[in-house]
């Protein structure tokens, strides 16, 4: 899956140069390097592709660059974060290596791992919730696997108004501009989100993101969600081309302060990014009254067309995981022993 510290990487990347061309690897290519992707091919596609610091994608490309696909592309240079290993030894050689400041905090094995131990360590707990900030479920279960899993999110992600600063756009609606809002969770970033926000945009000239707060979500979701932090998500959206801001904390039900603080001129139906749950369509239509009643009552309330309803959800995401988490606890713990060793060598790298 991708995540706000890859999403970071191709901002630094972007830096580095004028064209960034982002190889995307291959299902096949990644399972024989590194294991199982969550996200398929496609999928993974659709998400680098509406990274707005991307100019050019190149699919299927080899675990190990040579200098050969560097020149066959009319790269330059590489780039990778700072815990790089041998695959990249034919380009460093070369001089074609750029190394960039791998984003602390934040990792696919982390992610998953919240999922899978069911923790909410990861919560802002500050924000109207009941549950001690050192709560944890961790101790159900002991094997080397868990361990490593564990381990792995020993890193807290510590946001920065800098990293939100370089992923922000710093743009406001202009006079005119048709102004509009959804808002949801937002969690574990997928393919589903981008079409949403994609059609979303198209309604309008300013798109706004409305996120809601990792106590919030987990009110009315249960379990450990939202898998990631209010931060994290805001990253992830925030990278998207289509949106133009993010505003962080907002309630489930849209009101007419919101509303006119913004000056939002179109609410679109986000009630499947809220519930997160299967809703016949007696439940959903009352939760979608429940959420949205004032721009209903005020006539600027839009749903989605039946094909941004069934977009790619965030419990498709979290089923695989789980229908696989032995596959997935196996590579983690292999996956251990080579984090450890880039923190007993860790050397600081300036962030671009």
């Amino acid at each position: 899956m991708m995540h706000s510290g890859h999403f970071n990487a191709l901002r630094q990347a972007r830096k580095l140069g004028d064209i960034l061309v982002a190889g995307v690897h291959s299902d096949d290519e990644i399972t024989r390097a590194k294991g199982m992707p969550v996200l398929n091919n496609e999928e993974r596609m659709a998400l680098v592709k509406a990274c707005k610091w991307v100019d050019e994608i190149v699919f299927d490309t080899p675990y190990n660059p040579t200098v050969e696909l560097l020149d066959k592309l009319n790269c330059d240079f590489v780039a990778h974060g700072d815990d790089i290993g041998p695959t990249y030894a034919e380009v460093m050689e070369a001089g074609r290596l750029k190394v960039i400041k791998r984003t602390e905090g934040v990792s696919t094995t982390d992610i998953v791992g919240r999922l899978l131990l069911m923790t909410k360590d990861h919560h802002d707990h500050r924000h109207n919730s009941g549950d001690s900030p050192n709560s944890s479920s961790r101790g159900f279960h002991r094997c080397p696997s868990v361990d490593a899993i564990q381990d792995a999110g020993q890193q807290p992600f510590m946001p920065t108004t800098m990293r939100i600063s370089q992923f922000a756009n710093n743009k406001t609606p202009k006079d005119g501009d048709v102004v509009v809002y959804i808002d949801g969770s937002f969690d574990l970033y997928h393919p589903g989100h981008v079409r949403l926000l994609e059609m979303a945009k198209a309604m309008g000239d300013f798109l706004y993101v409305g996120l809601h707060h990792d106590s919030d979500i987990n009110e009315i979701q249960g379990a450990n969600y939202p898998v990631c932090t209010l931060h994290e998500r805001a990253l992830c959206v925030l990278s998207c081309k289509h949106v133009d801001e993010v505003v962080f904390g907002t309630p489930f039900e849209v009101s007419a302060d919101l509303i006119s603080l913004l000056n939002i001129n179109i609410v679109v139906d986000s009630t499947d990014l809220k519930v997160m749950k299967n809703l016949s369509d007696e439940e959903r239509e009352l939760e979608t009254k429940k959420f949205f009643a004032v721009p209903i009552e005020m006539g600027i309330f839009h749903r989605m067309d039946e094909q941004g309803q069934k977009a790619h959800s965030t419990q498709e995401v979290i089923t695989r995981i789980v229908d696989n988490r032995l596959n997935y606890m196996k590579k983690y713990e292999k996956k251990a022993a080579a984090e450890a060793e880039y923190r007993a060598g860790y050397v600081h790298v300036a962030e671009q």
